[in-house]
């Protein structure tokens, strides 16, 4: 039976429907999802259920993650010290920039800032160095009926007193006095003579040592004596030196409290054993009898000194301070020799030590820091009167009173704008 064209139209169409059907169903499956894993990790084929519900595929064995080790226990940080605390610094400050910004934002005419250490003060190498000029009288001066004579005494000292340091630690410093009396002078050889006294050389080390737990500061110098004075060179005095060892203790009390001691030992080298005169007060040759009388002065040089003294001085505001101090000297003299002759040996005492003991108190005031003025109260004691009784070691024939006025170096150049 012949089909019309529409009847084999359709026909071919369904043909070519199933061929394409017939295709797909036969073609592999490229999709990765149709694969699952099985336990030993290889792939399965996908099930027509799994094919056709998706949910329904198994989900593989996903294996156990390995075991984590502990961590290691960590350090505790070290604690962190407190930061300085900051000051406000205004805009009016040059070294921060006006409207700077705060943490918000918004402008502000302050800041923090670290606050600056004071810059430290270079030392001057001179300073300690003075010029003092003092005027002193005996108490005696003040009682006309203390003398049989009335004998009054005053007089004038300019000192000079250099110091150089060369560091923190060492240093070198000279002392020059030069003195008139006033008064009708007793021991010179003419009207307003002034007297040259010893030129002083010391060397030495301040705070060299400061003992730890009990805070004691140690200081040691040595003293050059030459005989530049009439006393001296009547004495014949070669050169002295004296080695000291200082100790001192400072304590917070009012602006400062300091006790200390010292200790010198100074040998004398003498060209004689006894005091010279220069020239002989009558004409006298070694061969006439007593002679001797006539060429020295009789007393015995001394050939070591050991001096020892205690001071205290409290400074009770930065501009006024008090002091006190207390010494004891012994000398060793030189022995006698010779024949004295049976009478003289045997009224003389045999004594080969002098004895000699110095007070002195000080109430000081610094105006300015070119200029210090000090009352001072000085008593030298001999061991015995001439009626061999003891003298009053705080007050005697040998007490004065000074009044000096000190140039300090350092203080005066800074007060005319030097460096």
């Amino acid at each position: 039976m012949r089909m019309d064209a529409d009847s084999r139209r359709l026909r071919w169409r369904r043909r070519l429907a199933g061929l394409l059907l017939c295709c797909w169903v036969m073609m592999p499956s490229t999709d990765s999802a149709a694969q699952t894993p099985d336990d030993s990790g290889a792939a399965r084929p996908t099930t027509n259920a799994e094919k056709k519900d998706p949910e329904a595929r198994v989900a593989p064995k996903v294996k156990a993650a390995p075991k984590l080790k502990a961590a290691p226990k960590v350090k505790a940080a070290p604690k962190v010290k407190a930061a300085p605390k900051a000051v406000a610094a205004t805009s009016a400050d040059p070294a921060v920039p006006t409207g700077a910004t705060d943490a918000t934002g918004e402008g502000s005419s302050t800041t923090l800032v670290k606050k600056a250490s004071p810059p430290k003060k270079k030392l001057k190498p001179w300073r300690g160095s003075q010029f003092v000029y003092g005027n002193t009288f005996t108490t005696a001066s003040l009682a006309p009926n203390y003398y049989l004579t009335y004998n009054p005494t005053y007089y004038m000292s300019f000192k000079f007193k250099p110091r150089w340091w060369f560091n923190k630690m060492f240093y070198v410093r000279a002392e020059l006095a030069v003195i008139r009396e006033v008064t009708q002078a007793d021991d010179t050889t003419y009207k307003g003579e002034a007297w040259l006294g010893d030129l002083t050389l010391v060397g030495g080390a301040a705070k060299f040592y400061t003992i730890p737990k009990a805070k004691i500061d140690l200081a040691a110098d040595v003293a050059l004596t030459f005989p530049t004075s009439k006393a001296s060179q009547a004495a014949s005095l070669a050169m002295a030196i004296g080695p000291n060892v200082r100790i001192s203790r400072t304590f917070k009390v009012l602006k400062g409290l300091t006790f200390g001691g010292n200790l010198r030992v100074t040998p004398y080298f003498h060209q004689y054993t006894t005091r010279q005169r220069k020239d002989p007060l009558i004409t006298c040759t070694g061969s006439e009898a007593n002679c001797d009388a006539f060429l020295n002065m009789g007393g015995r040089n001394a050939k070591v000194r050991l001096s020892t003294s205690l001071d205290a001085d409290l400074m009770i505001k930065k501009w006024v301070g008090v002091s006190l101090s207390y010494g004891w000297f012994v000398d060793w003299l030189h022995p006698i020799t010779g024949d004295l002759g049976y009478e003289i040996a045997e009224s003389m005492p045999d004594e080969n030590q002098r004895y000699l003991s110095y007070f002195g108190a000080s109430v000081y005031f610094i105006p300015l820091k070119a200029l210090m003025v000090a009352v001072n109260y000085e008593t030298f004691s001999p061991q015995l009167t001439p009626d061999s009784h003891y003298y009053n070691p705080f007050g005697n024939l040998y007490t004065t009173i000074t009044l000096d006025l000190t140039l300090r170096v350092d203080g005066f150049i800074a007060l005319l704008g030097g460096k």
